[in-house]
């Protein structure tokens, strides 16, 4: 009797297997991807635009889409033209107002026009596996009857979490897998809406949201009369920042329309965009809780007095606290 017996062919599927390995050469010689706003917005990510709320976060949408819709360069940025998917999980009751002011404001004839943008008047449980592919078949759909839909805007991400908790780390690290699943399968772009904290300085819940999206773009307002909107590159994961850019509300017909502003005269202390180390802390203090700054250099593997002075300026701007003396930082 052996006693090493051949293995039966069902337990040969069963043993490890190698991980599939592409040479360095073979991935170097593929093209990288382009952008579908130049500079601000890549094609085929995930992307996330934030702000507290009245701080005209549709508006812009809206405004990004109509450009995208069109071919028209948005704010002087070359887009790649194509169809819109708009989920509109809240604000349904004003969004008809808002769409007829878009198309007069820009003289658009809407007959040419309004058929490049579809729209889901519910919210999408994010979390269900089930979504994910019904979004595919539908972008999929609609790219067979014409243009393809090079943006999906996800209006908000609050009302499309499904069972997931946005506080969650892996709750939120697997919604950005799902939906890079449906950017990787249909080869649009996403945009989620998402809110800020109370505190209005950093997106809501967990910092995996930030860590695993491509861009990350915030927008406040600054008040004044008309109110100046300022829009920051909080996170440009392939590329510079964007460059800080203003807005203002145009009235129109019974809603309004964001048209390009002047800055405000001290728009120098209007509380600029972090500093990437600054990023890095945040999203750490997000997805850890508290750390002390030992534990932080730790973790990010950076110069101690480098990360001392960003949290100096985190401090100062109220960005982070610390509940005694050297003691842990946490996030407000």
């Amino acid at each position: 009797m052996s006693l090493n017996p051949t293995p039966h062919p069902t337990q040969w599927s069963l043993s490890p297997q190698p991980f599939a390995v592409v040479s360095a050469l073979e991935v170097m010689k593929r093209l990288p991807p382009g952008y579908l706003v130049e500079s601000l917005l890549m094609e085929k990510t995930v992307n996330v635009l934030v702000g507290p709320s009245g701080s005209a976060k549709t508006f812009l949408a809206l405004s990004l889409a109509r450009s995208i819709m069109t071919g028209t360069p948005w704010c002087g940025r070359m887009v790649m033209q194509g169809k819109v998917l708009y989920v509109c999980a809240e604000g349904k009751e004003g969004f008809p107002l808002r769409l007829r002011a878009l198309f007069t404001h820009h003289q658009d004839n809407e007959v040419a026009t309004a058929p490049l943008m579809s729209i889901i008047e519910d919210s999408l449980p994010l979390s269900d596996t089930d979504t994910k592919e019904r979004l595919k078949l539908t972008i999929w759909q609609q790219n067979s009857e014409g243009p393809p839909v090079r943006l999906v805007v996800v209006d908000t991400l609050a009302r499309c979490v499904g069972d997931f908790d946005e506080n969650v780390s892996r709750d939120m690290t697997q919604l950005v897998k799902h939906l890079e699943e449906v950017c990787k399968a249909t080869g649009t772009t996403v945009l989620l809406i998402h809110h800020t904290s109370k505190q209005g300085r950093t997106e809501r819940g967990s910092g995996a949201i930030r860590c695993s999206v491509s861009s990350l773009l915030k927008i406040e307002r600054l008040g004044g009369s008309p109110a100046t909107f300022v829009l920051s590159g909080e996170k440009q994961k392939e590329s510079e920042r964007a460059d800080k850019m203003y807005f203002s509300l145009e009235k129109v017909a019974e809603s309004a329309v964001l048209v390009l502003a002047q800055p405000p005269a001290d728009a120098s202390v209007c509380g600029g965009p972090l500093t990437r180390v600054g990023d890095l802390i945040l999203a750490e203090l997000g997805k850890q809780g508290e750390r002390t700054l030992s534990q932080l250099v730790d973790s990010l593997q950076l110069p101690k007095s480098t990360i001392g002075t960003v949290l100096a300026r985190l401090l100062k701007a109220e960005l982070v606290v610390q509940n005694k003396k050297r003691g842990p930082y946490s996030l407000p």
